[in-house]
């Protein structure tokens, strides 16, 4: 048996001990994978963690969420809040370019619509369907895309 933990991953857990010894951290969803070939099985384990942080560097030049890998980090003060369930869903679809792209997904993001532009340079703090455009407007994998990426992947061959 062979198991992957790759880079993204490492740096992932990090971010997540990070945030998680100043917040609250909850698993926000978890996804399996099995795929069978001709002679091998492979497990694809991808779990999504929200860290609800009070922590400073999460708020920065104007930003109010960061995604590391498979690790979303939100301001405290906007959970159970419209606000706060926009952001998780911004941060979330981060997390799906992410596997997407792997490590690849930073510099892919200038010539992909990652963040979810013209909308995500619109924003105003009464108004909060900006953030909704933003969302829907952002690049994410197609149906039949292939993950690049996976928080760990366990395979064996027969």
């Amino acid at each position: 048996m062979r198991i992957e933990f790759p880079l993204l991953s490492i740096l992932s857990l990090a971010v997540l001990l990070f945030f998680g010894l100043q917040g609250d951290v909850e698993l926000y969803s978890w996804e399996v994978g099995i795929s069978v070939c001709s002679d091998e099985v492979r497990v694809t384990v991808d779990p999504t963690w929200v860290a609800w942080t009070d922590a400073s560097i999460v708020q920065y030049q104007g930003h109010s969420g960061v995604c590391v890998g498979n690790v979303v980090a939100l301001p405290i003060e906007f959970r159970d809040t419209q606000l706060g369930d926009l952001l998780l869903w911004h941060e979330t679809n981060h997390v799906l370019q992410n596997r997407a792209f792997g490590l690849l997904a930073l510099p892919l993001s200038l010539f992909l619509n990652i963040e979810g532009r013209p909308f995500y340079d619109e924003g105003s703090a009464g108004d909060l369907s900006w953030l909704q455009h933003c969302n829907n407007s952002m690049w994410l994998p197609p149906p039949f895309w292939i993950d690049q990426w996976h928080f760990i992947s366990l395979r064996t061959r027969y």
